[in-house]
């Protein structure tokens, strides 16, 4: 599900004065998850070395096709972006002046999608099949013995979150130079910052960090807590006429 929500207000101090305010949050949630997720049905299975989080998987073949049962994924992550904005007009003479700027503040709470969160049991018919000639046959000999080939799960990831801000701010003036001819002049400047872990788990490549396994330059930098996309000099010119 998404939610969106915006709010807006208009006030005019006088016929030349009018200040305008918007608000506006938008959040998204995505959460993959089945009827058999939460229920520990492989406990109820007998099943050791798995979690109650979803159904685990059972991958096994016949005769030149697969069958499987049992959830492939899990996913929980929810992002959010409030916003903030309010602009200024003043008209004076023959010109419009506009001012203002807004503020956005972003985030995200991700737990990362797993193939295998309650685990996977493959079958391969490896155990059933004759030794002479070599080959295996039907997998699904194997499975209805529960002669495991390989098993995999992947446990539960942390999770993570991030957050970054955005802000700009304008100044325009539709200029009326003549009752036939209006120049639109103007410049925006929008500053971008880094996005931050809440508990600074980024991992970083540094150039001139030594790297201690060969004594040369390059090496990860661990414990970072934040990128370096931080970008601050975007302006924006604006230059137009009717």
């Amino acid at each position: 599900p998404a939610w969106v929500s915006t709010l807006g207000h208009t006030y005019t101090f006088n016929p030349h004065l009018i200040n305008e305010f918007r608000a506006g949050t938008e959040r998204d949630i995505s959460v993959i998850s089945f009827p058999a997720s939460g229920k520990d049905y492989a406990s109820k299975l007998g099943v050791k070395n798995s979690n109650a989080e979803n159904f685990p998987k059972f991958e096994f073949g016949a005769a030149s096709t697969g069958y499987g049962m049992g959830p492939g994924n899990a996913l929980n992550q929810w992002e959010q972006t409030l916003m903030y904005a309010d602009s200024v007009t003043y008209l004076k003479g023959r010109h419009a002046f506009k001012f203002g700027g807004d503020v956005r503040l972003n985030q995200v709470n991700k737990q990362s999608g797993r193939n295998q969160p309650s685990g996977e049991f493959d079958f391969n018919g490896y155990y059933t099949s004759d030794i002479y000639p070599s080959g295996s046959t039907v997998a699904m000999a194997d499975m209805l013995l529960g002669y495991v080939n390989t098993y995999n799960i992947q446990p539960a990831d942390f999770i993570w979150g991030v957050r970054k801000k955005e802000a700009s701010w304008f100044a325009q003036d539709d200029w009326k130079l003549t009752p036939h001819l209006t120049l639109n002049l103007g410049v925006r400047q929008d500053f971008q910052f880094t996005w931050k872990e809440v508990q600074n788990r980024y991992t970083a490549f540094s150039p001139t960090l030594i790297n201690p396994t060969n004594g040369l330059p390059g090496a990860l930098v661990y414990g970072v807590k934040g990128t370096n996309g931080t970008k601050l000099w975007n302006f924006a010119p604006r230059l137009g006429f009717a």
